[in-house]
């Protein structure tokens, strides 16, 4: 077709380099690539160049393959527009809908839509745990899956070690699978690709070694189940898993600062219609008083914006992928929250202390807190990873899905005091700590129990009193102190605190007091922050 003839140019001279460099090819099954019709070819990935390898078979049959390839190669300067001019579709990593659309649309054109399963070279040369991305192509298109499975691009040039770019004449093995169906079963029928992958690259062995005898032990190229120096599947799997880890936490960056932006948009909207002067007008006329006057507004407004100012800088430290998706929910976080400050200047109204409007304004802090909290860079400043003691507002902070993060602690020789205004034995059992060793129970500012219900203290005066009675009968002077926040009644016990965190839905004052805010309960914040200190035994 004329509008692939740029694609056909490229392709010659391709053809010639690969001629030049002198390698040997061993293709089987081309037949199995359709001359006509969409169809979505999943490949095994051992090297930079195997979307020229794996386009050899499909040339032979005057088919074009359309390759996902990563969004940044689009960006480079001349190879981007090269890429685009070929048909191939970028993908972003971390939000991929549109590459998974525009695939599918391809593949029902009729076009071959070329995918890497395993997203990434696989330094073992190995076949890695695979994404279901061929498979839902494959089946919203109603295309078949063409397996091609390479063998011997890694010698040429693969990750972390030298290109041979020039003459190289190795042996590489092509093989292109029978087509498969697929079901709608995702799982199912990823794991069976998956199955295919491994099998047919494990005839590529054997082939190669027919033809060419044993693998040589220690040789980067071979894999390390033959004595080859690879990496073994395992480690190769480990190495995957931080990388993916670390996609995992930008997407869920990108959807906080998405979610932020959000609630100060709508925050801005409902001041623009008056809503916050009507429910402050309707509680005044209940009252039948005016609320005092007091310049909280404006201090909250400067604590908006250093929070959202900090998470800005915080967010932008340590990117390594997606940073341009990231930078641009930062900018439009940032324009947002302009345009909240502009529209709270321009109003010459007057505020109140403990109004809706400054409540709102506080949770907005405390939800940039809670996102700076959850960067990798942030995490790693906690102070210690066992606290000896850990304290918490039993009403606000946990829910019983945070009972086995605190019950690990006790595990390894915590101990742990609880505020609470219901029952102590309420408190025990709805958190599932009744029996439970080394707790103590402060009810209401009045008594100390344990889990038993026994009461260990009476006639106390206050939570700080009855903290002291709950260390005095666990017989414990603690060093390394967390203590978990959300009512203003909770800020002594903050204040002896080594660590002090707050919950996102937390009181202002416990948040401006907090060194961290984690997320609310409901969300099991307590549990999930626990969980990240990774207790050992002592």
């Amino acid at each position: 077709m004329l509008k692939d003839a740029g694609y056909w140019s490229i392709i010659t001279v391709l053809r010639g380099y690969l001629a030049a460099k002198g390698l040997t090819f061993h293709i089987r099954g081309e037949q199995h690539i359709p001359t006509e019709g969409g169809a979505v070819i999943a490949l095994n990935h051992t090297g930079y160049l195997d979307f020229v390898f794996g386009g050899i078979a499909p040339r032979r049959r005057r088919r074009l393959v359309r390759y996902m390839c990563k969004e940044s190669i689009f960006k480079v300067p001349v190879v981007g527009g090269l890429m685009n001019m070929m048909g191939h579709i970028p993908v972003d990593r971390i939000n991929g809908a549109a590459s998974f659309d525009r695939a599918v649309s391809e593949a029902r054109a009729g076009e071959l839509v070329g995918i890497f399963p395993e997203s990434s070279i696989s330094r073992s040369f190995e076949i890695k745990s695979i994404r279901n991305g061929a498979v839902r192509i494959a089946h919203a298109a109603g295309v078949p899956i063409i397996p091609i499975l390479l063998f011997g691009s890694q010698r040429v040039w693969t990750k972390g070690h030298p290109k041979k770019l020039l003459r190289s004449p190795y042996p590489l093995y092509i093989e292109v699978l029978e087509p498969m169906a697929t079901t709608g079963d995702v799982a199912a029928d990823t794991e069976r690709l998956h199955e295919v992958l491994t099998q047919g690259l494990a005839r590529l062995w054997d082939r190669h070694q027919r033809d060419y005898g044993a693998f040589p032990e220690g040789e980067f190229w071979v894999p390390a189940r033959f004595g080859g120096g690879a990496p073994t599947l395992a480690e190769t799997e480990a190495q995957d898993e931080v990388i993916y880890q670390e996609r995992r936490r930008v997407r869920q960056l990108g959807v906080d600062l998405s979610e932020l932006t959000e609630k100060i948009k709508t925050l801005r909207d409902d001041m623009a219609a008056g809503i916050y002067d009507r429910i402050e007008e309707a509680k005044t006329k209940l009252a039948e008083t005016e609320p005092p006057k007091t310049p909280s507004l404006a201090t909250i407004q400067i604590k908006v914006k250093t929070a959202v100012d900090d998470l800005v800088a915080e967010s932008s430290r340590g990117l390594k992928e997606s940073s341009d998706h990231i930078t641009e929910a930062m900018e439009q976080l940032k324009h947002d929250t302009n345009e909240l400050f502009e529209q709270l200047q321009a109003s010459t109204r007057e505020r109140y202390d403990g109004s809706q409007l400054e409540r709102a304004l506080a949770r907005i802090v405390a939800e940039s807190k809670e996102i700076i909290a959850k960067l990798p860079q942030r995490k790693s400043v906690v102070a210690f990873t066992e606290p000896d003691l850990i304290t918490a507002n039993a009403d606000r902070c946990l829910i019983v899905d945070d009972a086995e993060a605190l019950g690990t602690h006790l595990d390894a020789g915590a101990a742990v005091v609880l505020f609470t205004e219901e029952p102590g034995a309420v408190a025990v059992e709805r958190l599932g700590l009744a029996g439970r060793k080394r707790v103590a129970v402060v009810v209401g500012g009045r008594e100390v129990v344990d889990t038993a219900g026994e009461v260990i203290a009476e006639g106390i005066d206050g939570r700080e009193a009855g903290l002291d009675a709950a260390l005095a009968h666990l017989e414990l002077q603690p060093e390394r102190v967390l203590s978990f926040g959300a009512q203003e009644a909770d800020l002594p016990i903050l204040a002896r605190a080594d660590w002090a965190v707050a919950m996102a839905d937390a009181d202002a004052s416990v948040v401006d007091a907090a060194a961290t805010v984690i997320a609310p309960a409901i969300e099991r914040g307590v549990g999930e922050f626990l969980t990240g200190l990774q207790p050992q035994d002592n």
